[in-house]
């Protein structure tokens, strides 16, 4: 709605899209048939009492530094999350591959939590699809008994 320069907005609201036109600028927004894409199998109750026991501040200047060095690690789309003494670790490599290039760097100078075990991997395009359009840091939460990542985004009012 952000890209609307009107103040007032009126939108055609269809079965299976949301459309708006003004002078200059449309748009046409398909909304989701619950035939074709079925709700993910998950209980939000449980989701949302997941505890996470280590968390720290993801700059955007740490992320877009990730961004840069992954172009040339293109052999593994992973990165593997770690506590070290001087804060948390990523690593940009595929553990599972024998000689394959990886990057390492310290993301973050501290975080909130115990020390990890060993390192938890994850899809890079989790990172990836991060968006600092408002924002300088998000913070990050691990919890490593399950193995899960939360991104907390605050931009704005949102």
């Amino acid at each position: 709605m952000e890209c609307i320069p009107d103040e007032q907005i009126n939108l055609h609201i269809y079965s299976n899209n949301i459309e708006y036109k003004s002078n200059g600028t449309k748009f046409k927004f398909h909304l989701i048939n619950d035939n074709i894409v079925k709700s993910p199998n998950f209980n939000l109750e449980k989701m949302n009492s997941l505890e996470f026991n280590i968390s720290f501040k993801l700059t955007s200047i740490m992320h877009n530094l990730l961004m840069k060095s992954s172009t040339f690690i293109t052999d593994s789309n992973k990165i593997y999350l770690n506590t070290d003494n001087e804060g948390i670790l990523a690593e940009l490599t595929d553990k599972t591959k024998v000689n394959i290039d990886s990057y390492s760097k310290i993301i973050s100078e501290s975080f909130i939590g115990n020390k990890m075990e060993n390192p938890l991997a994850f899809n890079f395009d989790l990172f990836r699809n991060i968006s600092f359009l408002k924002t300088n840091e998000i913070e990050v939460k691990l919890n490593t008994t399950r193995g899960f990542i939360a991104f907390i985004v605050k931009d704005d009012k949102y």
